[in-house]
């Protein structure tokens, strides 16, 4: 059995081997709770959950993989792990499983930026400028207005005003992500969503959840600033409200899905644009 100080220092080693200066969420949720008072009196607990976890873990850790195989076992692993979160007794139970999927994409985005997107980074409830003031008072200032996403790839530049600089993130793939998704929720994307991608047109912006508490067939969302909602167990709530066992693994295929996406989305960053001459040829000057 391991000591609560040697299973943090377990957890800070996987996140070492990133190279990424953010933390992955489920892992900073977990360092936190070892960090507590009482995590000594739960040191049998621990040592059980944590031991789920480093599996789930080193499903990551061989980076090299082809693509394919490499998101096959990171799925199957977080579905083992959510299959023991799901009888785990803790206090703490919703927290740790709500951020094992954004961990789960956190490192499959990671993987992705490594092969196709450097100096890009991956983040996790990271605030991102959804609109710019320019102020001339006080000396000339930039005020961003922010929203938090749950899941970034971003570039990190710079912005000037009158030779004040400062950190300026600009996202290229923009994840939100819910265990459950209804029509309020919704609501609140889509405004979100809509500044964005005033400010950012190129971005892509997914909505990705567990499972759908929406009439899909009242709903249309083609006109909203949304790339796609993915179900990642293509089931609705109603389903597994009453028996939680009903519940469906995370669907493998829809997530290489949702990570080609991505990949594409990196290679468009690449792409030459051609010069208006040769656009003029098409007769097509936005594309």
């Amino acid at each position: 059995m391991k000591s609560i100080n040697e299973l943090r220092a377990i957890i800070e080693g996987f996140n070492n081997r990133l190279d990424n200066p953010h933390v992955p969420p489920h892992s900073s949720n977990l360092l936190h709770q070892l960090g507590k008072r009482d995590a000594n009196n739960k040191v049998l607990q621990y040592n059980e959950l944590c031991e789920y976890y480093f599996r789930f873990r080193e499903a990551a850790n061989n980076i090299d993989l082809p693509f394919r195989e490499f998101t096959e076992r990171l799925v199957e692993s977080a579905n083992g792990y959510l299959g023991f979160l799901k009888q785990f007794n803790s206090s703490h139970q919703s927290d740790f499983k709500s951020s094992v999927i954004p961990e789960m994409f956190f490192l499959l985005l990671y993987k992705i930026v490594k092969e196709h997107g450097e100096p890009y980074f991956v983040s996790a409830q990271s605030d991102v400028p959804i609109e710019c003031i320019y102020d001339l008072q006080g000396g000339s200032r930039v005020m961003f207005k922010t929203k938090r996403l749950d899941m970034l790839v971003y570039k990190l530049s710079e912005l000037s005003l009158d030779g004040k600089s400062q950190d300026f993130i600009i996202p290229l793939i923009a994840m939100e992500m819910k265990t459950n998704l209804d029509k309020n929720m919704m609501s609140g994307i889509e405004h979100s969503v809509e500044a964005l991608k005033k400010t950012f047109p190129n971005s892509l912006y997914y909505v990705i959840t567990e499972f759908s508490d929406m009439a899909i067939d009242k709903l249309n969302y083609a006109s909203s600033g949304i790339d796609e909602i993915y179900i990642l167990r293509k089931q609705k709530r109603a389903e597994i409200r009453r028996n939680i066992d009903n519940r469906n693994d995370i669907d493998i295929n829809l997530v290489l899905e949702i990570a080609n996406e991505c990949i594409h989305q990196m290679e468009l960053v690449h792409k030459v644009i051609p010069s208006t001459d040769i656009r003029m040829t098409t007769g097509k000057l936005i594309h």
